[in-house]
């Protein structure tokens, strides 16, 4: 249960430190800000939609990313903590 507690906390924690950020950036230039992040929301919904490509040119549109299991790349720990943690969050 304290771990639990504790956990919450340290999230609570985080939260409040990347508000702090967004805000002190948003205040020091508002419209350079608001630039990166539309591009940057652009990128997200490029990558969502599977029509960016990676570093190296590979596309995400590719077999391995529509590919489901235990051996695929939603599979692996970092997707599963990943979720989990979004699904604890969203629980409380």
């Amino acid at each position: 249960m304290l771990n639990d507690e504790l956990a919450t906390i340290i999230q609570a924690l985080s939260h409040s430190k990347s508000k702090h950020i967004f805000l002190t950036s948003l205040s020091k230039d508002p419209a350079n800000y608001l630039r990166k992040w539309i591009s940057s929301q652009k990128r997200d919904l490029e990558v969502i939609y599977g029509e960016a490509t990676r570093g190296g040119g590979e596309d995400v549109a590719g077999e391995e990313w529509r590919k489901g299991g235990a051996g695929s790349v939603w599979g692996t720990e970092n997707v599963r903590e990943s979720v989990n943690l979004m699904l604890s969050s969203r629980a409380r």
